[in-house]
């Protein structure tokens, strides 16, 4: 049995298999701590740490000295925020989830890689490896290997927020200490923002494209393309105010649209090409050059490529599986998600621009 002691999120082993008290030592700081005008009542006086943390369903063990939560399971949430309200260290944001937060099911999960993954960059990103030299199923090889790989950090850190409901900078303090966590979490943020623009610019890119084919006349409109990326952005933000559980309705529509849309483009590449056959056979045509090069010799860079994909993210997974209902839930969420629709999505992408070629020419792709 395990029981977790103060809002740090420690666990001990009890030798008794009965409830604990918390660590005798409390230097180790805390994931969420109270600032130091407290901190030193919170460590020492059991009676004043009312923030404890507990299993969902769990039930008090009566008669213990500290009110730890007994718990059979794998998630925990605080019992309570008294004491630690006031902290500088503590907000909303950064609070651990509550059950009632906790949500996301497998098929959200899952929901969510599938919309993260079918996007422009994933859709080159097999091209990429051919132009290089490999052939068709060796890119795709790569990439799910690649993806595969990439799945077993994600599932580990997606593990602690599943656990305690901590996001991504919360966590980072049992690594990097209270003060520490400062520079993994501007780090990460710096990385998203630069991404968050590259996206919501592609994304403009996609309305003025769409609004142009509706109305020739857009594309005299002087700054047409700034005013959609300010759109896209606009909408971005409405639903990020909007809060995760917009998020969570969001990517459980979306995913199976934006399946069903790749299965009809797939199905348009295959007409298009000729048939399957022949559009698997034209794609050496995406080599600009001839390649000499071995697949041994593009493997190591082509599978760090695929890798370096999700790095950024398997450190922040945390941030999403705190609000998954359990840990099977986050796991197999992710193994749908993740792996086999990176393949499948590259693969569409190969597909329909091998089509292209053959039917309109080389410079149709230029």
């Amino acid at each position: 049995m395990q029981r977790v002691g103060p809002v740090s999120g420690l666990l001990v082993e009890d030798e008794e298999d009965t409830a604990f008290a918390p660590p005798s030592d409390m230097a180790t700081q805390p994931l969420l701590s109270p600032d130091s005008d407290t901190k030193s009542n919170y460590n020492t006086d059991a009676s004043s740490m009312s923030a404890w943390a507990r299993q969902s369903g769990g039930s008090v063990a009566a008669g213990h000295p500290h009110e730890a939560w007994v718990v059979s399971e794998s998630t925990y949430e605080l019992d309570s925020t008294q004491g630690i309200e006031h902290s500088k260290l503590w907000n909303a944001d950064l609070a651990p989830t509550t059950k009632a937060q906790r949500t996301w099911n497998t098929y959200h999960i899952a929901s969510l890689w599938i919309s993260m993954v079918v996007v422009i960059t994933t859709y080159t990103l097999g091209g990429s490896f051919i132009a290089q030299g490999m052939t068709w199923w060796q890119a795709m090889l790569t990439i799910l290997l690649g993806n595969t790989i990439v799945l077993i950090p994600l599932m580990l850190n997606a593990h602690a927020g599943t656990r305690y409901g901590v996001s991504f900078p919360v966590l980072c303090r049992s690594s990097f200490g209270i003060s520490g966590a400062h520079v993994p979490a501007i780090a990460r943020t710096i990385v998203l923002a630069g991404w968050f623009g590259i996206q919501t610019w592609i994304g403009g890119e996609a309305l003025d494209v769409l609004v142009t084919t509706i109305w020739s006349g857009w594309s005299s409109v002087t700054g047409h393309e700034f005013i959609m990326f300010g759109l896209f952005w606009a909408i971005q933000v409405v639903i990020i105010l909007r809060g995760v559980e917009s998020i969570r309705v969001l990517e459980s529509v979306a995913a199976p649209l934006l399946l069903i849309a790749s299965a009809l483009l797939l199905g348009w590449a295959v007409h298009a090409g000729g048939g399957f056959t022949r559009v698997l056979s034209s794609v050496e045509l995406l080599r600009e050059q001839p390649s000499n090069a071995s697949f041994w010799t593009l493997f190591p860079s082509s599978l760090a490529a695929a890798c370096s994909y999700w790095a950024t993210l398997a450190l922040g997974i945390s941030d999403f599986t705190r609000y998954a209902e359990s840990q099977r839930a986050q796991m197999v969420g992710q193994a749908i998600g993740l792996p086999l629709t990176m393949a499948a999505f590259s693969f569409i992408g190969v597909a329909t621009t091998a089509a292209t070629v053959v039917r309109h020419g080389h410079d149709s792709i230029s």
